[in-house]
């Protein structure tokens, strides 16, 4: 055979590779901007639902929304303007704190006994919004949740979260690694190494938001190793790439969300175990997106029976939304 053609023969055939590949990679990002946008689109309608029905904040609800609204913003996956929903006003909204109570409580609202029973939506908002030098609310709800730390160094779990199919140890666990989280990023002070003796104790975990909370702060205390962390958390990926509420439990997107999550945020995703890890958790949300752009969840409480709840819903679409939106923020550095 003459040089020449074999020559057009590798050409022609490095072109159709990369148009191959090329196919796959635009496949890709069109299913994860149509997932994208039907999932936003769920979250706006629910959380305007929640609003307007409950007219409270709920750590479930109003928090993960928040975040998951901006990053899509950052990213530029909705215009705010467009859809009627002002995130600003959801933000001033959700921190007032006469807000996390009952409508017909807010006349009579003790403030600071709320913030007191509201632990987790403090460490919550104070993850999802961006901070502005505006804000007083911020330093306000940090220093609140750094009076609130027990002397074992952990927080207290408020609402219906010590009603959770898990042992009261690991919710508190939970509530603590969050608080932690937040207030790391807020740069507040606080007794890091009560937590430090207490993660000691605790170095067995059933559910899946535990075990990715301990690799999502395993850089910031040093009983924690990620490669330890991470090993622990991919030990209990389910066949189908995704992960349950717990150990050894079918997959629902909020586990599977809470782990990828965690992944993409400790890495770089350097390590062939991690990349193929994330991208199975992020196919097997993509696979199971319900019609309406949610996802249905499990209810986390043992009343709830394995059954799906609004709420777990709710919690488990805004978490996947986020997860698939470190994705995104990927493939768009990469």
């Amino acid at each position: 055979m003459h040089q020449h053609t074999i020559r057009l023969i590798l050409v022609a055939t490095t072109v159709s590779v990369f148009s191959t590949c090329l196919s796959a990679q635009d496949f890709e990002s069109k299913a994860l901007t149509t997932a994208l946008t039907r999932g936003l689109s769920y979250l706006q309608k629910s959380g305007t639902e929640w609003k307007e029905s409950r007219g409270c904040v709920s750590c479930h609800q109003i928090p993960p929304m928040l975040l998951a609204m901006q990053l899509a913003k950052r990213q530029g996956y909705i215009q705010f303007e467009q859809t009627g929903m002002k995130l600003g006003q959801w933000e001033q909204w959700s921190t007032d704190v006469v807000n996390f109570v009952k409508p017909e409580q807010k006349a009579t609202c003790n403030q600071q006994e709320t913030m007191t029973g509201n632990i987790d939506t403090m460490a919550g908002l104070l993850l999802a919004i961006l901070p502005n030098e505006k804000d007083s609310w911020r330093t306000r709800m940090a220093e609140h949740l750094v009076t609130q730390q027990a002397e074992d160094g952990t927080w207290n779990p408020c609402g219906q979260l010590p009603a959770q199919r898990r042992t009261i140890a690991e919710t508190r666990l939970a509530t603590t690694l969050w608080v932690a989280r937040s207030l790391i990023e807020e740069g507040q002070s606080f007794n890091r190494r009560a937590i430090e003796e207490h993660l000691s104790q605790l170095k067995s975990a059933e559910s899946t938001e535990v075990l990715a909370l301990r690799l999502l702060n395993s850089h910031s205390f040093t009983s924690l190793n990620r490669k330890t962390e991470l090993q622990n958390l991919l030990e209990t990926q389910n066949a189908d790439g995704g992960w349950g509420w717990k150990r050894g439990e079918p997959t629902d997107a909020l586990g599977t969300a809470f782990a990828a999550y965690a992944i993409s945020k400790t890495g770089p995703l350097d390590e062939e175990a991690d990349t193929v890890a994330f991208d199975r958790a992020i196919q097997c949300l993509l696979m199971t997106q319900n019609s309406d752009g949610g996802w249905l969840v499990p209810g986390t409480k043992k009343s709830a029976k394995g059954r799906t709840t609004q709420t777990a819903n709710d919690w488990g679409t805004a978490w996947a939304i986020i997860a698939l939106l470190q994705h995104s923020d990927r493939l768009r550095h990469n």
